[in-house]
């Protein structure tokens, strides 16, 4: 942010390929996040807080976890 317009541009594209993300949400939050996301971001997934999504790699399930932001630990 402080570089402004004096920072290269990308000579890659990070969201080329084939993948997808899994969000966690709370139920009161779910049907109206899941409906918004397939509308506009077809490759996220809105998942129920705790439900447990497949790993297609080693067909192990992966367990959503709710996202915790430690404002404090953001250095200057």
């Amino acid at each position: 942010m402080e570089l402004g317009d004096d920072v290269d541009r990308l000579n890659w594209n990070p969201t080329a390929g084939d993948w997808s993300l899994f969000v966690p949400c709370e139920d009161e939050e779910f049907d109206w996040a899941k409906r918004i996301l397939k509308e506009r971001a077809p490759r996220i997934s809105v998942i129920k807080l705790g439900d447990n999504v497949g790993n297609e790699e080693n067909n192990e399930p992966v367990k959503s976890e709710g996202l915790t932001v430690n404002w404090q630990a953001v250095s200057k």
